[in-house]
């Protein structure tokens, strides 16, 4: 990929979300860690010398927005994965089909993406995914049911999962 990406950031009720976008809206980093961007940025400049320019987006806010508020079981937008190694990649598409109030496990990931005994692998890939929320990885608990990690800590992993009617 070659060309410019833009960059967004705004308030929501889990805390302000830093977005990467292409010029087609396909969200390419959506995240609640500014270094996170930060480090997702340098690394396109460094990969493939795109640049990328502040451009706000309603459209993608109001997406965001009706999601947390419960308005849509779903974030209507699509993604490009810029980033990650091919076994991430699966990972990270094994996860997008989780669906809305839905749980999976690492073990489940890591079959899916065709690699049954990689489950702490497909946990290490969820860390790295770029697209939180849209890539749901806060929906991916441990087979003994317990709640597992998440990038974002855990305190808002369950508040997602409480936003999608999930007990834990």
């Amino acid at each position: 990929m070659s060309g410019i990406l833009y960059k967004t950031s705004f308030p929501t009720i889990i805390g302000k979300i830093y977005c990467v976008y292409t010029e087609k809206g396909e969200i390419a980093f959506l995240g609640n860690d500014a270094e996170d961007l930060k480090g997702f940025i340098d690394l396109l400049i460094e990969k493939d010398g795109l640049s990328v320019k502040e451009k706000p987006s309603k459209y993608i806010k109001n997406r965001l927005d009706d999601y947390l508020s419960g308005k849509s079981k779903k974030i209507d937008l699509k993604t490009v994965l810029l980033t990650g190694s091919d076994f991430e990649k699966k990972i990270w598409s094994s996860t997008a089909d989780i669906g809305h109030g839905q749980l999976s496990t690492y073990k489940d990931i890591a079959s899916l993406s065709g690699n049954p005994g990689a489950y702490r692998a497909a946990g290490t890939a969820l860390s790295k995914n770029p697209i939180f929320l849209i890539i749901p990885c806060h929906r991916v608990i441990k087979s003994d049911g317990s709640i597992g990690g998440f990038s974002s800590g855990i305190d808002l992993k369950k508040k997602l999962l409480r936003l999608e009617g999930i007990k834990i």
